[in-house]
């Protein structure tokens, strides 16, 4: 039997949505418009160039580069958030209930300074002589690389650096989930003998499925669309070692201004962020039993 649509709901957001979808159907139509035409700023005119904004973006190798490093960026950044902050709210479960608010507000605190800020703040930790992480390497008798100047390394750097940095909504939903588990399932789970690792991924991870899955979904989303730390960390580099394509859609429009090649490479970054969410309503629309 289908449950019945409360259409009053609907009525009282809609003014709402009507003014969200005029605000960004607006520069959406602009930004596809924009990606078939050739524009001259200076002169500020434009004209019809078809599909050779796409053509000629598919033809860069500096594409290809920006893709590569937002996937390995998005491959390193994202596990690497949903390990750490699925780990630390399983061991903060147990704790008791002003213990789990401190950790929900140390986590979080990080996410709410400016990305700008704490871009900065990273920079002088991977400062190749006086910053923390290579003094600590050093009195532990390691020589630390020179992590944001050198290809091997620069990318890394951003990497956990995010990966720190973004673990409070992660871990407060988590612990959230975690504490919504049903207490007679842990205990038939003791009953049967099982040991935490097994209760873990027999019980909890399952029952977490829905938070994991929103979880993964959006910060891939997020992952794709990093420019702050690389604008600030390193300006693409070194030798094209962070350079994302976020980063290529900015150098694109604000240092060649070709805003043509930079919107055509948007609607294509456009693209992809839309099938990812189409995976999203797909991945969450099963539904777990409880």
């Amino acid at each position: 039997m289908k449950s019945r649509i409360d259409w009053t709901a609907y009525g009282f957001v809609a003014p709402a949505l009507l003014i969200l979808a005029l605000a960004h159907a607006y520069p959406i139509l602009k930004l596809c418009v924009l990606s078939v035409q050739e524009t001259d700023v200076l002169r500020g005119t434009a004209h019809w160039c078809g599909l050779a904004n796409f053509s000629g973006l598919l033809a860069d190798e500096h594409l290809w580069t920006s893709v590569r490093n937002t996937l390995v960026y998005s491959l390193g950044v994202v596990p690497g958030i949903l390990l750490v902050s699925l780990a630390l709210a399983f061991a903060c479960q147990p704790f008791a209930a002003r213990w789990q608010r401190f950790m929900r507000a140390a986590l979080y605190l990080p996410g709410v300074v400016s990305v700008v800020v704490t871009a900065m703040v990273w920079t002088r930790v991977y400062d190749p002589q006086f910053g923390l992480l290579n003094r600590t390497l050093a009195w532990l008798g390691v020589n630390g690389p020179t992590w944001l100047g050198d290809p091997r390394w620069a990318l890394s750097a951003i990497v956990i650096m995010s990966i720190f940095t973004a673990l409070g909504t992660p871990f407060i939903l988590f612990l959230t989930a975690i504490n919504g588990v049903p207490k007679e399932y842990y205990e038939a789970s003791e009953i049967d003998g099982a040991g935490p690792g097994r209760t873990f991924l027999a019980v909890t991870l399952p029952l977490i499925r829905p938070t994991l899955l929103y979880l993964l979904i959006i910060l891939t989303i997020g992952s794709f669309q990093v420019f702050s730390a690389v604008y600030v960390m390193t300006e693409g580099g070194p030798n094209y070692a962070t350079f994302t394509a976020v980063y290529m859609v900015y150098e694109e429009a604000f240092r060649y201004f070709d805003f043509g090649r930079a919107s055509a490479l948007s609607v294509i970054l456009m693209a992809a962020l839309a099938l990812l969410a189409l995976a999203q309503f797909r991945w969450l629309s099963s539904e777990v039993e409880y």
